[in-house]
């Protein structure tokens, strides 16, 4: 049975709609760094405000052991509000386009996060969005993000059976599936289209029997979605061959990487990384409290690792790059 599944293009009149002008701009200044031209300031920012999560998922970097003392020495670190404005208003003098309130973190963990995202909508950038499990997406929480101006509302679900979420997330599924679905309720409710709802499907040989099913049963309730493919998180981890045995199902080309010429991610501590990959997370710029964004961006450090991160020669490439690349196939 082939059952299609929506993408980004098919939401992107909807955008236009409601952006105009600034999100066609937007999404060519996108497509253009995606083929490695590059602008004086990152499109987008990924800003970790906070670390942590609610869910101990053995897929995630948060579980491996190779990254583990890293995260947890900056567990409590947190961007303060006035250091994140001054990383919006620079941003948005240099061409800032969109947001994503996540690194390697549940974002709703953090109370204040609705501040931050209307901050960010009121000083016009064009699209904010976040990625979450969804377990805290409670009534005062769907109110909270309905007024805050938020674009786009991720939310990663990766089945449809309650044991095959269980097995990988370790909770009830059904308390995600009912806040799901109170959200897409209270949304209509206030006759809002915004923030437009993604759910993520991690398709592995665990969940991949349950994928038709999930389509079917969403397809008419959200507004896309997004099939993923595996990367392993635990490349020289010993957990990265039993990973591998679990979840892998297909393997993934990634010659060309674009992330260095669209984007740049934020930790909370202030580390700045090339990439919001599991891997780049590892490899450190700068610190946003020793050098601002812009000058991150047009450093020395990126220069030469965009000359090196496509290079044909593998062994030059820089060795986040390479394990990137490996936690692929």
């Amino acid at each position: 049975m082939n059952i299609s599944y929506r993408k980004y293009h098919d939401i992107y009149p909807l955008l236009v709609k409601k952006y105009g002008q600034k999100m066609i701009e937007y999404r060519k200044r996108w497509d253009d760094a995606g083929q490695g031209i590059l602008f004086k300031y990152p499109i987008h920012l990924n800003i970790e405000i906070t670390r942590g999560c609610n869910l101990s998922c053995d897929f995630c970097i948060l579980n491996s052991s190779i990254y583990k003392d890293k995260i947890n020495k900056s567990n409590k670190s947190i961007i303060p509000f006035d250091k994140y404005c001054k990383i919006i208003d620079e941003g948005v003098e240099n061409g800032l386009c969109s947001i994503a309130f996540n690194g390697n973190n549940e974002p709703l963990l953090f109370k204040n996060i609705f501040n931050y995202i209307k901050y960010a909508n009121e000083k016009g950038i064009i699209e904010t969005s976040l990625h979450t499990n969804g377990i805290l997406l409670n009534k005062n929480m769907i109110d909270s993000i309905i007024k805050s101006g938020l674009s786009i509302l991720m939310i990663s679900l990766d089945a449809y059976n309650s044991d095959t979420y269980f097995n990988m997330r370790k909770y009830d599924i059904n308390v995600v599936k009912n806040n799901i679905e109170e959200f897409l309720k209270v949304r209509k409710i206030k006759n809002v289209k915004f923030p437009l709802v993604r759910l993520s499907f991690l398709k592995t040989k665990f969940n991949q029997n349950e994928l038709l099913d999930f389509i079917k049963y969403w397809k008419d309730r959200i507004d896309f979605f997004e099939i993923q493919s595996f990367i392993n998180p635990a490349v020289d981890d010993d957990k990265y061959d039993s990973l591998e045995l679990k979840y892998r199902l297909e393997s993934k080309s990634n010659k060309f990487c674009s992330q260095p010429y669209q984007r740049l991610l934020i930790q909370s501590n202030g580390d700045v990384s090339p990439c919001c990959s599991y891997y780049g997370y590892c490899n450190i710029i700068d610190n946003i409290y020793k050098q601002s964004i812009y000058d991150i961006w047009n450093s020395k450090k990126m220069k030469k690792l965009r000359i090196l991160i496509n290079c044909d020669d593998v062994n030059k490439q820089p060795v986040f790059c390479r394990k990137c690349r490996e936690g692929f196939i």
